[in-house]
Parts: C-alpha cells; structure tokens; sequence
C-alpha cells in the first residue's frame, strides 16, 4: 500500500508518517526532503523561504510534477510493500503518484491557531519566530498560490483527518482509516 499525505502546514502529517513508520513498518518518502537536498546542495539554510521558493524552481523548471516523479522513480526501485508519501503539494503531484498502484491520498487538517501553536513547539526552520500573521501569509501562499496548491491537492483525497485532539485520538483515527482501506501490513 502507498500512502500519500497533503494538507495544512503543521497539521500531524509527520506524526502520521512516524505512527505508520513505527507502528505498520511503512518506507518514509518525503517530497520536501526532495527540496532539502536542493537548498543543502546550493548551500541555503533549509527555511521555509528557501524550502518554497526551491521548490517552486523545480517545478517551473521540470514540471509541477517533478517532486513526485523523483519519488516514484525511488519507490519503484526500492519497492517497499508499504509506503508513506510525506509533503504533497499539488494536483499534479497527486495525479503522478496515482500512476502508482494501490495509492490513497490522506489530507490532514487541523484549526489554525493550534496549527500556530504546534509550530511554535516544534521550533523547525525557524518557525519559532514567525508571528500569527506572517504563518497566515505563508499558509496562504501555499494553500493556492505559486506551483504550490495545496487546496487542489486536498481536494483530491478521499480521504480526510481532522487532527484537532490528541496524539492518541490521531492515532485511533488513523487505524479507523488504515481498516477502512483493508490494510493488512
């Protein structure tokens, strides 16, 4: 089974990854580590800036496409049973991994302000510094602006989890999707 996860920024898609890792022996792959590598090869910090603007390079250089295409490439080399797919962004991201066989799209959403407050917690790329205002302006752009459409991407799950409690009710609610899809492990 591959797995792909979209949704708001700090929404519990890497607390998804890390339960199916961990709990159901799934391969992480990550779209974003894909523009990591980039911005460490050009020699920039790994902020959410760089990440973005990387990112949208790539994609009007390659294709909106082209994260997802290299992941593909990786996963049908390596072949794992199950697979997580971390970071999709783009209509076109989701229609190049459902060339994929036994793919599902998740889309992972939670309340802004507590999407602020994670942020803040978890301190990554800087993001302890960013004000209420300038996250909403950063999850605006990515939400349908640029090569980034991550409205589009959501649109196409057909599957969605509200990340709004718990760590363990994210957990049991991810289970309820896992059985609903007849995941076997």
């Amino acid at each position: 089974m591959k797995i792909g996860l979209t949704g708001t920024f700090a929404s519990g898609k890497s607390l998804i990854c890390q339960i199916l890792q961990l709990k159901h022996g799934f391969v992480y792959y990550s779209l974003s580590e894909e523009v990591r590598d980039e911005c460490e090869r050009r020699g920039l910090p790994p902020e959410r800036k760089n990440l973005y603007n990387i990112a949208n390079e790539l994609r009007e250089e390659y294709g909106p496409q082209v994260l997802a295409e290299r992941i593909v490439k990786r996963i049908k080399a390596e072949k794992p049973k199950n697979a997580v797919i971390d970071g999709v962004r783009s209509p076109e991201e989701v229609w190049e991994l459902e060339k994929m066989k036994d793919f599902n799209l998740i889309a992972v959403d939670a309340p802004i302000e507590l999407r602020y407050e994670r942020s803040l917690k978890r301190g990554r790329a800087r993001e302890e510094r960013q004000s209420f205002e300038e996250f909403k302006e950063a999850e605006r752009r990515e939400w349908e602006g640029g090569n980034q459409n991550i409205k589009g991407a959501m649109s196409l799950a057909k599957i969605k989890i509200v990340n709004d409690s718990t760590k363990e009710e994210l957990e049991r609610r991810l289970e309820e999707v896992l059985k609903s899809l007849n995941f076997k492990g």
